[in-house]
């Protein structure tokens, strides 16, 4: 089962500090309403390669942060496939 943990904590964390609906966020990002965000959030999907620089602009991410959260979510659920965990 794929988990993104790390990269659904980061952008909880910043979209709260941030004072953001999850609404506001997804649509900021170019889709129609707040399940895109609220997705991630609960882990059932990973932030799609092409929305990660804005979504570290929008909520003041450093870019090596998130990559670094995207690459280890990516590695633990590679590593959960290939051994069954």
């Amino acid at each position: 089962m794929q988990r993104w943990v790390k990269q659904a904590a980061l952008i909880k964390q910043k979209r709260f500090e941030k004072r953001i609906s999850q609404s506001q966020l997804s649509e900021k990002l170019g889709y129609k309403n707040g399940q895109f965000i609220s997705n991630i959030e609960r882990q059932r999907c990973g932030v799609p390669i092409g929305k990660a620089k804005l979504l570290c602009e929008l909520l003041e991410i450093k870019p090596h942060v998130l990559q670094v959260d995207m690459a280890t979510d990516y590695l633990n659920n590679l590593r959960g496939a290939l051994h069954g965990d």
